[in-house]
């Protein structure tokens, strides 16, 4: 026995879930599986299920047994994100509900908002938000320094970009690693007609899923949209580098380089401007208030403390993805330390 409903969170046909359902033979629900729309994947597969169901005192049954699995894809395979076996279960505890707190009873969907720093000229840091872009100017075009999120994120990215360097197309956009906050606005800067240069362990991932012909029928997005965007194997939407990659037009210069060393993606790329002595990083570092410190370096910041020294780069500011500029005396002054400590092999979690 079972179900199939389609859950609209706003007014029809703005669907953006469905869900089907089974019981057991004894009636108790056994297995859910939605779908949700990712930035990424297209229409994404939920499932989660219940057993090892058990009295609980009044003739009631509850599962102490929930496991949870999500993103099933022909390429890319799926995800165990929870196993929870429950030891105990009581009902009807006294005073067991908790008063849910008015801050977040009346909180709201956070706004996207694009907050402009300059870095250096033509160098301008899109922020306001949990993940930052960087875009480059050159004389015809610009280079957008990461894509995160979604295509909300981007879109909103992408025309304050045309503000600020009018009549100049978004002709490349540099990704740095894998991870699905990095690159969950990549297609809308595709279907914007950019070019992705990634490294080249991501070519294989991102033509046959990121950027191929996806099933959407929860929420399209632009690319989905454009048929004629250059998508798929051995197309253009893709450019990838195995070391190191330059984009110059002899005045302007980002130097793209893979991240040896590292344990949180063997993917990584950092990107480097010579001309103004700025590294720009994800999930490496990410710098303290001027003249503070951090309450832990990790292994993800040493690596990047032995790449810049491997590569000789001459850095006076470091740019995170996550969170606001920094010099690079702090950078040395914080993690130096630690990396003349630390066992050679890189390192970093999530």
């Amino acid at each position: 026995m079972g179900f199939n409903v389609k859950v609209c969170d706003q007014p029809q046909p703005l669907c953006t879930r469905r869900l089907t359902g089974e019981f057991n033979n004894d009636n108790m629900l056994e297995r859910v599986i939605t779908w949700i729309p990712d930035p990424v994947l297209g229409d994404k597969m939920v499932e989660y299920r219940w057993t090892d169901y058990r009295d609980v005192g009044g003739g009631v049954k509850l599962p102490f047994h929930l496991h949870a699995h999500m993103g099933d894809h022909p390429l890319t395979g799926g995800h165990n994100w929870m196993d929870l076996r429950v030891s105990e279960i009581k009902v009807n505890v006294p005073d067991a509900a908790q008063a849910v707190p008015d801050s977040v009873r009346n909180a709201q969907a956070p706004q996207v908002q694009v907050v402009k720093t300059q870095l250096a000229p033509g160098v301008v840091l899109m922020g306001g938000g949990s993940h930052n872009s960087v875009a480059v100017e050159f004389k015809d075009y610009v280079v957008m320094i990461e894509g995160p999120l979604n295509q909300q994120r981007s879109l909103a990215v992408i025309a304050e970009t045309k503000r600020t360097f009018p009549n100049k197309p978004i002709r490349y956009l540099v990704n740095t690693h894998n991870h699905f906050d990095h690159l969950g606005g990549v297609r809308t800067f595709v279907a914007e007609g950019a070019t992705v240069i990634t490294d080249d362990r991501n070519r294989n991932f991102y033509q046959r899923v990121v950027l191929a012909p996806q099933q959407r029928t929860l929420q399209f997005d632009r690319l989905s949209q454009r048929p004629f965007a250059p998508t798929g194997p051995g197309m253009a939407a893709v450019q990838t580098f195995t070391d190191n990659y330059t984009i110059s037009d002899g005045n302007q210069t980002i130097e793209l380089y893979h991240v040896d060393g590292l344990n949180h993606s063997d993917n990584m790329l950092i990107a480097y401007l010579p001309k103004d002595k700025i590294v720009i990083n994800a999930d490496l570092y990410s710098p303290p208030a001027a003249g503070g410190t951090l309450p832990n370096v990790s292994p993800n910041a040493v690596a990047l403390f032995r790449n810049i020294a491997r590569l000789k780069l001459d850095v006076s500011q470091h740019v995170p993805i996550h969170g606001n500029p920094g010099p690079q005396a702090d950078f040395n002054r914080i993690v130096a330390p630690v990396a003349a400590r630390a066992p050679q092999q890189g390192g970093g979690g999530e």
